[in-house]
């Protein structure tokens, strides 16, 4: 209602949605609520159409926006066809609040960090066995950090389009 508040902490960003659709990100702060949600007429308004509750509401998703670690491993090939297992780190941190929850927290109904860092898991899984398969086994063995780095470029921009900011990738070690 009127005057109703909002408390965002430093380390979240608070999206309103109404109807499936996000309306504002609201970031760190106090937050008052200023639309026409008058008692008055909200209690005209439910007798009239028939509203068991205020016919002005909205959700609030809150997202935190500090920075998650998660740990990845699988089994891939090189190009030769060598066999490769592999484990690594990676650090993400959200950057685009209306996206993140738009794509993750909507689409795949994940409401939790841990959630959040498991399907982040299955996505580095997954691409590390397609990139690494691009790459001789000589190459992955010898230049491990660049191979990483050259990883964490093809990702980029996938990661992006779903609010999120790579922060780090760092595989820890293969073995054949």
């Amino acid at each position: 209602v009127w005057g109703s508040q909002i408390i965002v902490k430093q380390n979240q960003a608070a999206i309103l949605f109404k109807e499936g659709k996000a309306y504002d990100v609201l970031s760190p702060g106090r937050h008052f609520i200023k639309t026409k949600n008058i008692p008055l007429i909200t209690k005209f308004l439910s007798r009239i159409v028939g509203y068991d509750r205020t016919p002005f509401n909205a959700e609030v998703i809150f997202v935190s926006t500090s920075d998650f670690k998660g740990k990845f491993g699988g089994r891939s090939q090189t190009m030769d066809l060598a066999p490769l297992q592999f484990h690594g780190e990676y650090f993400w941190e959200v950057k685009d609040a209306s996206a993140f929850v738009m794509e993750i927290v909507g689409n795949q109904q994940i409401y939790s960090s841990t959630a959040a860092t498991d399907y982040l898991r299955s996505f580095f899984v997954q691409t590390s066995i397609d990139q690494l398969s691009h790459f001789k086994l000589i190459k992955v063995m010898q230049e491990l950090d660049e191979v990483s780095e050259e990883i964490e470029k093809r990702i980029y921009p996938d990661l992006t389009k779903w609010g999120i900011n790579l922060i780090d990738l760092k595989y820890m070690g293969v073995d054949t």
